[in-house]
């Protein structure tokens, strides 16, 4: 039973990791961010949204988490930092930039 139940274990890790290998890094780096975002490690994840951006300056999923995860660590010092994230964010087109400007007070 153990052994059925090991490889069952081993079957699901295995079609995780070669799903994470199939996407594109800055996807691969997307998913890592959010995972810090919920550790709550935010400044992780702003280094890791920044790599993902750096491998496609037009990933405008990067650009919101980033601004989002600047957000919980700024406290209003470095509003511009994610409010030019979420402005770029809604250059291209991402789907809850705007309402997060909104949110966040940042003018457009």
């Amino acid at each position: 039973m153990k052994k059925i139940v090991l490889t069952l274990v081993l079957f699901v890790f295995v079609g995780f990791v070669s799903a994470q290998i199939d996407k594109p890094l800055e996807e691969q780096y997307n998913v890592r961010g959010v995972y810090l975002l919920e550790k709550g490690d935010f400044m992780g994840a702003v280094e890791v949204f920044t790599m993902a951006i750096e491998h496609n300056a037009n990933y405008a999923e990067a650009y919101y988490q980033r601004a989002f995860a600047l957000s919980k660590v700024s406290e209003g010092v470095e509003g511009l930092s994610y409010c030019k994230d979420l402005e770029r964010a809604v250059e291209l087109k991402h789907p809850k930039a705007e309402d997060l400007v909104r949110k966040l007070n940042c003018k457009q």
